[in-house]
């Protein structure tokens, strides 16, 4: 029986002036609702969360993704 992995990486929230917080929120929304529909067995972030030392809004718009994505699997 052949199992489906989503592997990503690299996302690197970064609410700084500069970060893009608000683009990476976008993709994230993305990629759960890609999850949604391949309904994998298994997703691994393989590291690279945060840009630098976390903020509290940073932290919180990862929980959704992982809250989000939980739901599927």
């Amino acid at each position: 029986m052949s199992k489906t992995v989503i592997a990503l990486g690299d996302s690197h929230f970064d609410s700084s002036p500069n970060g893009r917080l608000d683009e990476c929120v976008e993709i994230h929304v993305w990629i759960a609702d890609r999850i949604r529909e391949i309904h994998p067995d298994l997703v691994v972030h393989c590291g690279d969360v945060f840009e630098r030392r976390s903020t509290a809004m940073e932290r919180i718009k990862f929980a959704d993704f992982v809250t989000d994505v939980t739901d599927v699997c």
